[in-house]
């Protein structure tokens, strides 16, 4: 997820929705670092 103005809830439902382990086909295909940085 980027955001422009990273905000650390917005990053904590980034990670609990998209790094759940459903049934993918690959492992490659899942979110697993999440950051809270800025741009500048």
């Amino acid at each position: 997820v980027d955001l422009v103005e990273p905000v650390s809830h917005f990053l904590e439902t980034a990670r609990q929705s998209l790094a759940v382990e459903k049934e993918l086909d690959s492992e490659m295909h899942r979110a697993v670092n999440f950051f809270c940085v800025s741009l500048q």
